[in-house]
């Protein structure tokens, strides 16, 4: 299943879980009472990567800071970088995920996400896992008020 989503601080709480229950539903086969079921029945299922369902990223707020650095939007390809970045993927798993070469990751990255994310947090990007480290402590996550 490539059935991929991506939250903004504006989805609705009601959208989240419904969206999200569905596909872990779908995924584990097991019916989701609550939000903290979700990462217990993922990682049971063998899923290494959860969602933070106690954290969303403010995307659009970090699109549009990484625009301002960069001068321009960024491209389509940036933005699915960002995304992947953002899910905490190394530089391999990156790779894979867009049929390139790691090396080509590792080229295309140092070029352009982290000299913006660099401008933006004012820290340099050595590794892939750093770009969502700098981001939250940049205050770019916000905790999700109540349950779900």
């Amino acid at each position: 299943m490539s059935n991929k989503f991506y939250l903004s601080k504006n989805t609705a709480k009601s959208d989240l879980s419904r969206t999200l229950y569905k596909y872990v539903n779908e995924l584990t086969g097991k019916k989701i009472g609550h939000s903290l079921a979700v990462s217990k029945y993922l990682k049971e299922a063998g899923y290494r990567r959860t969602i933070n369902l106690l954290s969303i990223w403010d995307i659009d707020r970090i699109l549009e800071y990484l625009a301002l650095k960069k001068g321009k939007n960024l491209t389509n390809k940036e933005t699915c970088w960002l995304h992947l970045l953002l899910q905490e993927l190394d530089t391999e798993e990156i790779s894979n995920e867009l049929y390139l070469s790691q090396k080509t990751v590792k080229s295309d990255l140092s070029k352009t996400l982290y000299k913006y994310v660099k401008e933006l947090t004012g820290k340099k990007i050595n590794h892939p896992l750093e770009v969502s480290k700098h981001l939250k402590e940049a205050g770019y996550i916000e905790p999700l008020k109540g349950s779900i």
